[in-house]
């Protein structure tokens, strides 16, 4: 007896055929857009209609979607012409989703020069969306005792000297480096009382407090004072 596909596998098994078949329906002319816009919103809402789970979503998004979908947009950037190209920006979008973060940093990097719109129900900026989403990575990696290399940095300058984004985030990002600065060889963040480098003390205070201007609710005050009191017991 011969099982019955699921919805998922049939719609998977039908982009596997398209991907491999050299006459696919996907044209390859800039005029075309349109019409490929229209199926990417077609396997957009297959996506959200459905996938519940959070994890069966990201793996669709990495098995089925980015293997359809990233050669256009390597294709897009490969000719040279700037337009706004939601499958270049939905690639970016899954690339991030699916934690291939090195290529995901490379090609948003091209969008936000760009100007490349995000998707109609984003709040927000291209920028915003990839501070907020290696925030969560960093954020997670960290409590896990992972290390937060090289994407942390790689952002990190970019938020310190070239984007511009909503004051709440920028005290985050500058929060965690104080964070960042405080670990121990074993990834846990050290009490303030362990530390005897001044230098260290005083580059950990100046981050927490770029973002306590940041933001003053971002919860910094307290290490800030301890950081003081250290200091001057150490300057004793």
């Amino acid at each position: 007896m011969n099982s019955v596909l699921s919805p998922f596998q049939q719609h998977r098994e039908r982009i596997r055929m398209m991907v491999q078949n050299k006459t696919s329906t996907l044209v390859d002319a800039p005029s075309s857009v349109h019409i490929l816009n229209i199926e990417l919103e077609q396997d957009i809402d297959f996506l959200r209609k459905n996938f519940v789970n959070t994890e069966d979503r990201i793996e669709y998004k990495r098995t089925v979607l980015l293997p359809k979908w990233q050669p256009k947009a390597d294709q897009y950037l490969k000719e040279g012409k700037i337009y706004q190209n939601s499958i270049f920006v939905h690639c970016i979008i899954w690339l991030f989703d699916t934690e291939q973060f090195d290529l995901a940093i490379e090609w948003a990097l091209v969008g936000i020069d760009q100007n490349q719109d995000t998707p109609r129900n984003f709040k927000s900026r291209l920028s915003t969306f990839v501070a907020d989403t290696v925030f969560d990575w960093c954020e997670k990696s960290m409590t896990n005792g992972e290390s937060i290399e090289p994407y942390f940095s790689q952002v990190f300058e970019l938020i310190k000297n070239k984007w511009r984004l909503h004051e709440e985030i920028s005290a985050k990002w500058y929060k965690l480096a104080g964070l960042n600065a405080l670990l121990d060889d074993n990834g846990k963040v050290q009490p303030i009382s362990a530390i005897g480098d001044i230098t260290k003390l005083e580059q950990v205070k100046e981050l927490f407090t770029t973002a306590n201007n940041f933001y003053s609710k971002i919860g910094v005050g307290t290490r800030i004072k301890e950081i003081e009191s250290r200091i001057n017991a150490l300057n004793k």
